[in-house]
């Protein structure tokens, strides 16, 4: 069995973007299992380095480096030739043409190529050439590229019947970390945070519905760390006269290092989003709920992706089916009067029962290597 694995794609590790978190916590559990993994992503330079202990290699090779890696695959090719077997490539929600291109050698040279399909991006906001391209391009390769692919992994189901003929590996998140809260606080404030970029008009993170709802809540005891926008961008959108309300129970961070959210959210009791119900919201899954659990923090959100199968109600979180203001009060005042000893057996749960634990995926994983097609 073939155990070199290349894995590729634009994830950032200058700035430890969420696909990144992915990749390397699923390098990590690969390598676990036995797999020489290499991974090639967007790094601060052209230097070989390891991070967890994972060998990066940065996969942008010309001084035009944006339109260089989504256009070709020239270094992803010249990786590919330096294993003394060729490796398994995994290309993380790789560019259309550069992965047409991969995909032509792969198949030329009997390498296995395995997508790994975390979106499928509309257009956002205002529509323009250059985004209508992208929209046609990457619904080029989702519809008849990737279909080509007889091994696909998949961060919920939501696309298993498109690609169904498939050998498929659905797998949300997974660390062989095994952590948690580092202390429990037992008082009656509760500190909730949210994490996220808002889009246009709130088309990403439904921010404004979360607001409005604690507006509601405002004679109650409770604190809201908003990270990602700006006060700008807060104070200038419909929500403004909410936030000036809630003026002494909000702290605005603006956006901020990976580092810095992690810090922030140990010392919060609740996760809090809500997003609209939507095609990228059902095929993608969100970091946040990855992270919340590996540090033993319950979530509060809407459901959407594959959150019923891991948030469960009263247990390990709050999941809510519709997304309106009025649930969320429901659900926000239940969290804020929640008994300290209710929280701490809340957050016990999130550590003890963590779904993204790696022994929760490997057999699925071993079994989806063990059938791959070429």
């Amino acid at each position: 069995m073939n155990k070199n694995i290349l894995y590729i794609g634009g994830f950032n590790f200058v700035t430890e973007n969420a696909s990144s978190i992915r990749v390397i916590e699923n390098a990590r559990f690969l390598k676990q299992l036995g797999y020489n993994c290499v991974v090639m992503g967007k790094t601060e330079c052209n230097l070989v380095k390891y991070y967890k202990d994972i060998k990066l290699i940065n996969i942008q090779t010309s001084n035009n480096r944006d339109i260089d890696f989504s256009t070709n695959c020239i270094s992803v090719i010249s990786e590919i030739e330096s294993f003394a077997t060729p490796p398994i490539v995994i290309a993380y929600n790789y560019p259309t043409i550069a992965f047409y291109k991969l995909q032509k050698y792969c198949k030329n040279n009997n390498i296995v190529l395995i997508p790994d399909i975390t979106e499928w991006h509309g257009i956002d906001g205002r529509i323009s050439i250059l985004k209508i391209l992208r929209y046609i391009l990457n619904n080029y390769k989702m519809r008849h590229l990737n279909k080509k692919c007889k091994n696909i992994i998949l961060a919920t189901d939501h696309l298993s019947n498109l690609y169904g003929k498939s050998n498929q590996l659905i797998l949300p998140f997974v660390t062989i970390d095994k952590t948690g809260p580092t202390s429990f606080k037992s008082n009656n404030m509760r500190r909730f945070i949210f994490a996220g970029t808002l889009g246009e008009n709130f088309s990403k993170d439904r921010l404004d519905i979360l607001i409005k709802a604690f507006a509601k809540l405002n004679a109650k005891q409770f604190e809201v760390h908003i990270v990602g926008p700006s006060k700008q961008e807060l104070f200038s959108s419909c929500i403004a006269k909410d936030l000036k309300m809630l003026s002494e129970k909000i702290k605005i961070y603006g956006r901020v290092p990976n580092r810095k959210v992690k810090h922030i959210m140990k010392s919060t009791d609740f996760v809090i989003f809500a997003r609209n119900v939507k095609r990228i919201t059902k095929v993608g899954y969100p970091t946040k709920v990855f992270e919340a659990f590996k540090m033993g923090i319950p979530v509060i959100t809407n459901r959407t992706s594959n959150l019923d199968k891991h948030i469960i109600n009263n247990k390990n979180g709050f999941l809510i089916k519709e997304l309106n203001v009025d649930k969320f009060v429901e659900v926000l005042e239940k969290a804020i009067d929640m008994p300290s000893t209710d929280l701490k057996k809340m957050k016990e749960e999130c550590v003890l029962n963590n779904p993204f634990y790696y022994k929760n995926h490997e057999e699925n994983i071993i079994k989806f290597f063990k059938n791959l097609q070429i």
